[in-house]
């Protein structure tokens, strides 16, 4: 079951993390969008948010699987 709740509150952390973290627009805006979609991919406010070597091994994976057009 996807649950919403905390999407907007992942992407949020995504973003500052990235801009704490001194990323690029690009790679802050990836960070927090992945964030706020690994949020919702379990019920609850917090509960699918990542740490951050779960965040660094699903951004690789992606980045290896991931169509560019």
């Amino acid at each position: 079951m996807l649950d919403p709740i905390g999407a907007g509150d992942g992407f949020a952390a995504g973003v500052l993390s990235g801009l704490l973290d001194n990323q690029s627009i690009q790679e802050t805006v990836k960070r927090g969008c992945t964030i706020g979609a690994l949020a919702t991919r379990v019920s609850g406010d917090i509960e699918g948010l990542p740490d951050r070597e779960a965040l660094d091994e699903y951004m690789n994976r992606i980045d290896k699987e991931d169509v560019i057009r």
